[in-house]
């Protein structure tokens, strides 16, 4: 259902491109989830992305949209 609305709100606001608030979401729904079409249907679906096709600096909190996990470098 959550993700339902999100696509929906993504969709629906596109004329408020360029406001923080729409932008965070925007960011958040692209890193998160793809848009592929159902099968043996003519709509489009948001579906999750698998958690290794998901950035490290990928946005963790809205509220803070510049926080991101480190990346953590292996010693040889």
């Amino acid at each position: 259902m959550m993700l339902a609305l999100a696509y929906i709100l993504v969709k629906s606001f596109k004329s408020l491109k360029g406001q923080s608030e729409y932008e965070i979401l925007k960011r958040v729904f692209d890193e998160q989830y793809k848009i592929e079409q159902a099968e043996g249907q003519k709509k489009t679906i948001a579906v999750p992305k698998p958690k290794e096709e998901i950035s490290a600096k990928s946005v963790q909190n809205p509220h803070d949209p510049d926080c991101h996990y480190r990346n953590k470098t292996v010693a040889e």
